[in-house]
């Protein structure tokens, strides 16, 4: 690959981590908006750790252990969308896709396990300094679902309910997200 492509692969990365981070902030934006009535947002001890949490979203995705695998996956030509039915095997195109496709594995375990608005994080994580941590969380996880609606058409509630199953979230949690829903949901 010459260092045009690389440079491109890169740069379209750096674009939707950069759309990514803007999504984020409207999206809580209006979950503030929203959800104005519950503690998370008038509790200033609350607010301002999530606040923290939400301007240091997806940091890691700048890291060595992420940025090149992700990059790679999501904008490289044996990333994500390649099949070889349609690009073709020629010269071991498939092995590179599979090697890329590990790469990238990786580099989503890693950011499961440093970005705690995935639930594969927080749910795991044992020794918080604040007993309502788990709830900033919660709340940073449904900002991130409500930015990927954003590109996807959908809601982040709508997100959930397709995925319920998968997520593997406590009952306190499942039923903080139905409010946290229910003000989303509600027209002002």
């Amino acid at each position: 690959m010459d260092g045009f492509k690389k440079t491109k692969i890169l740069r379209d990365y750096c674009d939707y981590v950069d759309g990514h981070l803007c999504n984020i902030a409207t999206s809580w934006t209006l979950l503030q908006e929203k959800c104005k009535s519950m503690s998370f947002i008038y509790d200033d001890h609350q607010y301002h750790n999530i606040d923290k949490l939400i301007k240091e979203h997806d940091l890691s995705k700048l890291s060595d252990e992420e940025f090149v695998a992700y990059a790679e996956w999501f904008c490289g030509p044996h990333g994500q969308v390649y099949d070889p039915a349609i690009h073709g095997d020629a010269g071991g195109e498939w092995d590179i896709r599979n090697r890329k496709k590990a790469a990238f594995d990786l580099a989503w375990g890693h950011h499961q396990m440093h970005n705690p608005h995935h639930w594969e994080n927080w749910t795991k994580l044992k020794d918080m300094a604040d007993p309502k941590e788990n709830e900033w969380h919660c709340v940073c996880m449904v900002v991130d679902w409500m930015a990927m609606a954003i590109n996807f058409g959908d809601t982040a509630e709508e997100f959930y309910e397709k995925n319920k199953d998968k997520i593997n979230i406590p009952m306190w949690a499942r039923n903080f997200l139905r409010l946290i829903f229910d003000c989303l949901r509600e027209e002002r």
